[in-house]
């Protein structure tokens, strides 16, 4: 497993848990802008038991908490 991990490293520039992390956030995002999902449907849909580990991680990301990304990317 440890060559696994190396080779995916090299190939994608981070560990698969970050990687994995990204593509969950940048899923969230998306549904954030098209859908009217609130954001605890959203942890939820991503794998996020818990709502405000979602926000957390998702301000990490983004930079905003999930509300206020929604208000900055939806017209």
């Amino acid at each position: 497993t440890t060559s696994l991990k190396n080779l995916f490293r090299e190939a994608y520039g981070k560990p698969v848990a970050s990687y994995m992390k990204d593509v969950r956030m940048a899923k969230a995002a998306e549904l954030l802008k098209d859908t009217l999902l609130d954001a605890g449907e959203i942890a939820d849909s991503i794998g996020y038991a818990n709502h405000s580990k979602f926000s957390a991680a998702f301000r990490e990301y983004s930079g905003m908490l999930p509300g206020e990304y929604r208000k900055a990317h939806v017209g």
